[in-house]
């Protein structure tokens, strides 16, 4: 699920950063790819897993989706 969001993100933003960090430094593209690419990929998931969630004072010790305490503010 996670990596749904992810990849876009990678795809636009990331790729084209390490493409010219890669010509600039005539780097190999597959270790520029494997190692770069896949590390920034780890670390969107580890951060999207620990800011996805929060502890509140009305559910004690307990660990809350945002998405399930999240309420739309709605005007009319």
């Amino acid at each position: 699920m996670i990596s749904t969001f992810v990849k876009p993100i990678v795809d636009v933003y990331v790729k084209p950063k390490l493409e010219e960090v890669r010509k600039e430094m005539k780097l190999d593209k597959e270790l520029v790819a494997h190692y770069f690419e896949n590390r920034f990929k780890e670390y969107l998931c580890r951060a999207y897993e620990k800011y996805s969630t929060m502890d509140t004072i009305v559910f004690k010790n307990q660990q809350k989706n945002i998405e399930d305490l999240y309420l739309p503010l709605k005007v009319g």
